[in-house]
């Protein structure tokens, strides 16, 4: 932060070690392409990661970026602010368990290592629409430090997955919904019949997810969270132990998780009669009813 170059070469520290460093400019484009860079005279290779960290702008500092990826690869990006966890509504038990899990992961690698297992982590969340598997997404991928890498075609996935760093977190949304049905039955008689020529010229979705996830194409430290509605119309080989290592079902609020989204919008206690509901539902009728007409029409509907 403090320091500030021009053009040439220079020496400052950084935490107690030393450094050198140098700025270049080179006119061969037709934008003036610059480049710093700096050598650490240190053994400790997290010295560079720590001042890396540290040259971040304020406000990446409280944001992620999340990067969109197609059949023809990068799309572009934008950058999200930070949520915690404890700002989304999704039983206390379902975020429990992914944070131990990803946890774990991180520092397992030795342990994946040794018994000769893929180090990388799958996760399925589904359920009903509106039940805040996209927000735990988002607070999980802010909580750890992720950055996301959000894939809108399975076109392609491999090279995507190849993509990645340590601090990536992969994600695919819906993923019954954005290339057709991942499953062998399929349809029948012409039908199939143009289903095949197609996925003859374009690669198979259901084929490159299989090898993308688990053979030949998966990167060591793969990190990815699937989502869907519907588990029911994924090929068993997509969900199957080994390919993907968490399948979690994201449902209607609990009567305590409830009363604590209660509380987080009316600052009281409240809630005596309840019948699940999403977050979703929970969150319209919060934001555009009083207190005691929530509580009232939450009732009315109990049973």
């Amino acid at each position: 932060g403090s320091l500030k170059t021009g053009f040439g070469r220079g020496w400052g520290t950084y935490d107690g070690t030393l450094f050198r460093y140098s700025k270049t400019k080179s006119t061969q484009q037709i934008a003036p392409f610059e480049t710093i860079m700096v050598s650490f005279l240190s053994r400790d290779r997290t010295v560079v990661e720590r001042f890396m960290q540290d040259c971040r702008p304020e406000d990446h500092k409280k944001s992620i970026h999340v990067t969109l990826y197609n059949a023809g690869g990068s799309a572009g990006g934008l950058r999200r602010r930070k949520r915690g966890l404890d700002t989304v509504f999704v039983d206390a038990a379902i975020k429990q368990r992914l944070v131990e899990r990803l946890t774990w992961f991180l520092g397992a690698e030795e342990w994946h290592t040794s018994r000769g297992i893929p180090w990388k982590l799958g996760i399925v969340l589904h359920g009903p629409p509106g039940t805040g598997k996209t927000s735990l997404i988002h607070a999980l991928a802010s909580d750890f430090g992720f950055d996301i890498k959000y894939i809108k075609s399975l076109h392609g996935l491999g090279a995507a997955f190849l993509s990645g760093t340590k601090n990536d977190l992969f994600v695919i949304e819906d993923i019954d919904t954005i290339a057709g049905a991942l499953n062998r039955e399929g349809n029948t008689g012409r039908d199939a019949a143009v289903a095949a020529g197609e996925a003859a010229a374009r690669g198979s979705p259901l084929h490159e997810i299989l090898n993308s996830m688990d053979g030949m194409q998966t990167p060591d430290g793969l990190k990815f969270i699937v989502t869907t509605n519907h588990i029911g119309r994924l090929d068993p080989a997509i969900v199957r132990p080994g390919r993907i290592d968490e399948v979690i079902e994201v449902g209607p609020l609990s009567l305590e998780s409830a009363r604590a989204m209660f509380k987080a919008f009316y600052g009281r206690d409240g809630i005596t009669s309840y019948s699940p509901r999403t977050g979703a539902e929970l969150q319209q009728m919060f934001s555009t009813m009083t207190a005691e007409a929530a509580e009232s029409a939450l009732a009315r509907t109990a049973t």
